[in-house]
């Protein structure tokens, strides 16, 4: 003789009860995994509204324009001189428009680097892109050096 056995009502309630955790766990992976990809457009974002508005930085002087030029489409952070521009993690590079992709820095931060602000980055007589020191990068660089 065959028995049959129906779910109970506290059973059915158990199902639905683990289902529904099963459910919204799945939702919430699902909008963890799309903010995480949306956090760095919206950083990128954020950024670039800062940058609209001038700003002065006191410790290392900086000022940045309210309107960045555009090369070729490309919106850029950078100053662009004479097809130089300033490159690296802290700065400290100065190197062709066209290599800036391929050129990288270590990223270590030296005290020194912060001279490079008072230098200019430009084309030099040799069609290479380096820094040209001024009398003020002279004067902040010899203050690092152990001669």
């Amino acid at each position: 003789m065959e028995s049959n056995t129906y779910p109970s009502k506290t059973d059915s309630k158990i199902f639905l009860l683990s289902l529904s955790k099963i459910i919204a766990t799945i939702l919430l992976l699902i909008i963890v995994f799309l903010i995480g990809l949306a956090l760095p457009y919206l950083s990128i974002i954020w950024y670039q509204k800062s940058i609209g508005e001038r700003e002065v930085i006191p410790e290392a002087e900086i000022k940045i324009p309210k309107e960045l030029p555009s090369v070729k489409g490309y919106s850029s952070d950078v100053l662009i001189n004479q097809g130089c521009v300033v490159g690296g993690c802290s700065g400290e590079l100065c190197v062709d428009f066209s290599e800036k992709e391929k050129v990288f820095s270590t990223c270590i931060l030296k005290p020194e680097y912060v001279c490079y602000q008072k230098a200019v980055c430009e084309r030099q007589p040799d069609g290479k892109c380096s820094f040209t020191e001024t009398p003020e990068f002279k004067s902040c660089i010899s203050e690092f050096r152990l001669d």
